[in-house]
């Protein structure tokens, strides 16, 4: 039983726009790299930079979610996410580019791992329906903002959108910060006289968790921030926004479909080995409609995983679901992190398609590791 419906249909109006902040980054780096001109390989630095930020400063909300409660976490990490904001759109060189990006993407990280946890909290046995729905919500923005932001902007501009981006987040500072009644059904961490990321990963579930949530990000950034990258090499110029709106549009069919489920662990493996086979289609098949099916084939199979990852990390640790949650974003970031300057030096060699290579093996080993992490874990509750 929903605890405060009113909570959670504020949650899901809020995924919707952190669908669009996300995606519309994944355009406007290329914009601001544009407009300072900047090289593939410093684009790379500013992608990675959101995810460092992430990496950083998440498991520190984790711990302020636990300990002075997830509303008050969720206030400051807004707070944080609306400062980035600030400090891109201001920024003179790509430096302080750089230095936005990580600030954007620790508040980013830190406000997602509260909120969502905050819906399971409410939702009770719906909470996989509700964060899949979240999660959908969030695609649906991602879908949105690319195409609108190509619409009305040109290539190198980048800068009223985050004015858009500062005042909403500052409208989400005032309601986590003056609305107490998320207190009364926020579930209290179980007190831990260490930090209670310590405690969760001498599970060994935890760990494998996290390399699947780094792999995912990793692989999905790879797909989404250089797609322009691999349609510019098959001579297919000025589909960037176009496909990144395939994908993510694709990505809410299969964000829906996990969410009917009540438990999706299920499915992570064979989501890893589909989005594998439709990453090799995406770089064998020839014209933009064929890619931009195959494209669409791994939007569905990636699109449940960042959900049902979360849910399984919720779901295994509930007295400390928000440094769980945390700790699941936190590898996601790290993914995103490690893999994006290694994805700018690619690029710039031209070796676009051996980054796609890459990805494609990656994929398949962690749909095989996935299916013996999902059934040790069956077993164990047998």
């Amino acid at each position: 039983m929903i605890k405060q419906p009113s909570y959670n249909r504020i949650a899901l109006l809020v995924y919707l726009f952190m669908g669009s902040f996300f995606a519309a980054n994944q355009l406007l780096v290329s914009h601001i790299t544009l407009a300072f001109q900047a090289t593939e390989t410093q684009k790379g630095y500013m992608v990675s930079a959101i995810y460092t930020g992430a990496m950083i400063v998440v498991m520190i909300f984790g711990e302020i979610g636990e300990r002075l409660g997830k509303r008050r976490a969720a206030a400051i990490a807004a707070f944080v996410n609306g400062l980035g904001a600030v400090v891109i759109m201001t920024a003179p060189s790509v430096g302080w580019v750089v230095a936005g990006c990580f600030i954007f993407g620790a508040g980013f990280s830190g406000f997602e791992s509260n909120a969502i946890s905050l819906i399971g909290d409410n939702s009770g046995e719906s909470a996989n329906k509700l964060i899949g729905l979240a999660n959908a919500l969030f695609s649906v923005g991602a879908v949105l903002s690319p195409i609108a932001l190509a619409a009305v902007l040109k290539e190198d501009e980048y800068k009223p959108w985050y004015i858009f981006v500062i005042a909403f987040y500052a409208a989400l500072v005032c309601y986590f910060l003056f609305d107490k009644k998320i207190d009364t059904f926020a579930v209290k961490g179980t007190p831990q006289k260490s930090l209670a990321i310590f405690a969760l990963i001498r599970d060994p579930v935890m760990p494998l968790m996290m390399l699947m949530m780094m792999l995912f990000i990793g692989i999905e950034t790879a797909l989404t921030y250089w797609m322009s990258g691999l349609f510019e090499r098959a001579g297919l110029v000025g589909y960037g926004a176009m496909m990144l709106s395939v994908y993510w549009l694709a990505s809410i069919v299969g964000r829906l479909g996990a969410s009917r489920l009540r438990r999706p662990e299920g499915i992570i493996p064979y989501c890893y080995a589909a989005a594998a086979v439709a990453t090799a289609l995406l770089l064998i098949l020839p014209g933009a409609l064929l890619k931009g099916i195959a494209l669409a084939l791994a939007g569905i199979a990636l699109g449940p995983l960042y959900g049902s990852l979360i849910f399984l990390s919720g779901n295994r640790f509930p007295e400390n679901s928000a440094a769980a949650v945390s700790l699941i974003i936190f590898s996601g970031a790290f993914g995103g992190m490690i893999f994006q300057p290694l994805i700018g030096l690619f690029v710039e060699r031209g070796a676009v398609y051996g980054l796609y290579g890459a990805a494609i093996a990656l994929l398949a080993v962690t749909a095989v590791g996935a299916y013996f992490i999902i059934r040790k874990m069956r077993g164990e509750k047998q």
